[in-house]
C-alpha cells in the first residue's frame, strides 16, 4: 500500500492521532535520491505525519542521500536507523551480513556531519559472540556517539540459513532468564544520554523458530527488575 493511503486509513479511524512514518521494511535508501525523495516529500506534507523513520544498511548511505532528509530536521521528528548487529567483522561475516564496521562508520560521519541523528540495530546472541564481544560492541557504540540504540535478542526465522544450522546444533539462541544480565552490561557501556529504542525482539510467532519466550513486556520487567536489584544503570561503567 502506498504511505500516503496507509496514512489517510489510519486517519480514517483515529482521525486525532499524530503519526511516526517508518520506512522499515528492506533497506530504506536503496533507491536512487529521486526516488527517495519522490516517496518521502508528500508524506511530510502531511501535518499529522510528525516523525520520519529510516531504516537502511550502513553500506547503503550516501551523501545524496542524506541531503534529501536533512532539509526536514527542523520540521519533523527525524531519525536514520543503522543495522550495525555487531562491532566485530569477523561476526559480520559470519553472519553474511555483507557489510564491515567501516561502512557503519562512514555512515554515521556523513549522518553527523549533517545533523542526523542516529538510531543502531544491534544483536545479542550472535554465533560466536560472547559478553566480551557484546560489550565491545556497546564500547563501539559509545565510541562514536551513537544517539540512539536498538537492541534485539538473536531469533531462528524459518527459512533462513541459521535455521539450518539451529537444527543442527551449531547455534544456541539466548535464554530469556540470562538476557536481563547481557542486556544490563550492555547498558551500563552507553552513555546516559543514548536513547534506548528497544529492548528485545519480537519476531511474529508464524516464522519464529527459537526461542519461544514469554512476552516482551515480561521481559522487559525482567530487565527492570534485575537492574534495580544489582544496582545496575546506563552509564554506570562509561568511560567517556
Amino acid at each position: 500500500m502506498d504511505p500516503i493511503d496507509q496514512i489517510n486509513d489510519a486517519l480514517t479511524q483515529r482521525p486525532s492521532d499524530l503519526y511516526m512514518v517508518y520506512f522499515q521494511a528492506g533497506t530504506g535508501t536503496y533507491a536512487s535520491p529521486e526516488m527517495l525523495a519522490k516517496v518521502i516529500e508528500p508524506v511530510m506534507d502531511v501535518p499529522e505525519a510528525v516523525g520520519l523513520f529510516i531504516g537502511t544498511r550502513p553500506d547503503c548511505v550516501s551523501e545524496s542521500v542524506l541531503d534529501i532528509l536533512t532539509p526536514y530536521r527542523s520540521r519533523k521528528l527525524l531519525w536514520l536507523e543503522l543495522g550495525l548487529q555487531s562491532s566485530s567483522n569477523a561476526t559480520l561475516d559470519r553472519i553474511g551480513r555483507g557489510h564491515d564496521t567501516e561502512s557503519f562508520v562512514r555512515a554515521r560521519s556523513l549522518a553527523m556531519e549533517k545533523g542526523i541523528p542516529v538510531c543502531a540495530h544491534i544483536i545479542l546472541g550472535l554465533p560466536g559472540e560472547g559478553e566480551e564481544e557484546m560489550l565491545s560492541t556497546a564500547r563501539f557504540l559509545a565510541e562514536h556517539e551513537v544517539e540512539g540504540v536498538k537492541i534485539h535478542h538473536l531469533q531462528i526465522i524459518k527459512g533462513t540459513p541459521l535455521e539450518e544450522e539451529y537444527h543442527q546444533g551449531l547455534v544456541s539462541p539466548l535464554d530469556h532468564r540470562t538476557y536481563p544480565t547481557l542486556v544490563a552490561g550492555f547498558l551500563e557501556h552507553l552513555p546516559s544520554s543514548t536513547v534506548i529504542h528497544r529492548l528485545v525482539s519480537d519476531a511474529p510467532d508464524e516464522i519464529l523458530i527459537a526461542p519461544q519466550w514469554p512476552h516482551r513486556s515480561r521481559v522487559i520487567q525482567s530487565i527492570r527488575d534485575h537492574m534495580t536489584d544489582v544496582g545496575s544503570f546506563q552509564g554506570k561503567a562509561w568511560k567517556g
